[in-house]
């Protein structure tokens, strides 16, 4: 006769795997015997022995002659948090660094699930913006909208546009209007959409991309004052739709505003406020 089963709630689950976390970090690849886990824990024999109790009452663990692991069912459920835990992580992350997205509440939270989160590291602090302008080296056609023009993505623009077979649809403000006379790129200019209302684009900037295999990316940018930030890549078809939609939609908005104006007179800190 098997032991019934019990049937914990989610929420039970998660509590347990949070509680039990040092001791499921240690039996979810091997196995231990009692003693081997107080040794290794430095904690009371008690405290393993409620532990591993309720381990087993959810059915999360194996005992093979006095030695404890977890089950394949325990593996589950615990990478399954584990990998909750680092998007949620990731997320925080970004969040202390741009909080743009949740002010603004124009990205649905469908389109940041089981998302690529870039944020600067200690060895690479230009890691978002690698990430972003190694993808554009390798795409066709690209549908971008920027809230600003820094001078590292003019950069990457100007090479991405001299490629005869490239496509290029850029949606800039009047701000990003007047750095992009400032670099005196006709080609570059030739290639954008100029809107001179800005009030429809977000203050992150996002753009679809697509490779020769029509493979696409939705891509989200997180902007500071020192240039790319952040950055949030989805390819999942939900998400390139989001963008797809996303970006008709401002480029609808911007229909006969799409000739390039003269700038208002400069207050002379333009520069210095895009530069990376």
């Amino acid at each position: 006769m098997f032991p019934r089963r019990v049937e914990p709630s989610s929420e039970e689950v998660l509590s347990i795997v949070i509680q039990r976390q040092s001791i499921i970090q240690l039996i979810s690849t091997d196995s231990y015997t009692k003693p081997q886990l107080v040794d290794q824990l430095d904690v009371s024999r008690s405290t393993v022995d409620r532990a591993l109790r309720e381990l087993e009452q959810y059915s999360l663990m194996n005992k093979n002659d006095s030695q404890y692991t977890l089950n394949p069912y325990g593996r589950f459920i615990y990478q399954t948090c584990i990998y909750y835990h680092d998007v949620i992580k990731k997320s925080l992350e970004l969040w202390d660094i741009r909080n743009d997205i949740h002010s603004s509440g124009q990205v649905p939270p469908n389109v940041l699930y089981d998302s690529e989160i870039f944020v600067p590291t200690e060895s690479i602090p230009d890691l978002p913006a690698k990430k972003l302008f190694e993808m554009i080296e390798s795409i066709l056609s690209l549908h971008l909208v920027l809230p600003v023009l820094t001078y590292r993505i003019y950069d990457n623009l100007h090479q991405f546009v001299s490629d005869e077979d490239s496509s290029l649809e850029l949606i800039l403000p009047p701000e990003g209007i007047q750095s992009l006379r400032q670099f005196e790129d006709e080609r570059c200019i030739e290639e954008s959409t100029l809107i001179t209302d800005a009030t429809n684009i977000p203050p992150y900037g996002f753009g679809v991309y697509e490779d020769a295999d029509r493979n696409k990316q939705m891509n989200i940018i997180i902007f500071s004052n020192n240039g790319v930030c952040g950055l949030i890549q989805n390819s999942s078809r939900m998400s390139t739709f989001w963008g797809e939609q996303k970006y008709e939609n401002i480029n609808h908005s911007s229909e006969g505003t799409d000739e390039i104006v003269e700038p208002a007179e400069s207050s002379g800190n333009e520069i210095s406020e895009i530069s990376e």
